[in-house]
């Protein structure tokens, strides 16, 4: 019940930015008509880098009203493994050039199609590499 709880408010606020930066991307308004596939991708990266935001806001949120939450977050935080995985895989900076990278997409890529197809694919290429390394060292560890 918990994690619907998590999803369903992470969706709500998911859904309320996207409404808000849709007209800037498209330049309509809903619903939505455009034939650029990169327009679609733009919303795509929104809606992924949003949820993401969302569901770590409300998780935190949730826990911060929990004492049992909160500790059971902060003993994952403190897992000697998962503090392992992270340094092997340089997690702290891989997430902040995706997190970048997301944001130079979305905002450079209403330009030129040639700018936007080389952040999205540079976008990609960093995002399957950190899933690679994360699969990668919890197998190992």
């Amino acid at each position: 019940m918990e994690r619907v709880a998590i999803l369903l408010a992470a969706l709500f606020i998911t859904c309320g930015a996207l409404i808000y930066f849709i007209e800037d991307i498209s330049g309509s308004r809903l619903p939505l008509y455009t034939d650029r596939v990169e327009t679609w991708i733009q919303i795509l990266v929104i809606v992924v880098l949003l949820s993401v935001l969302s569901i770590s806001i409300v998780k935190n949120a949730l826990a911060v009203c929990n004492t049992n939450r909160l500790k059971k977050l902060q003993i994952v935080e403190a897992d000697e493994r998962n503090i392992l995985i992270k340094q092997k895989t340089g997690s702290i900076g891989v997430s902040i050039i995706m997190f970048g990278l997301a944001i130079m997409t979305i905002v450079l890529g209403s330009g030129s199609p040639s700018t936007f197809w080389g952040l999205f694919f540079a976008l990609v290429f960093v995002v399957l590499v950190h899933i690679f390394l994360v699969v990668y060292y919890r197998r190992k560890f």
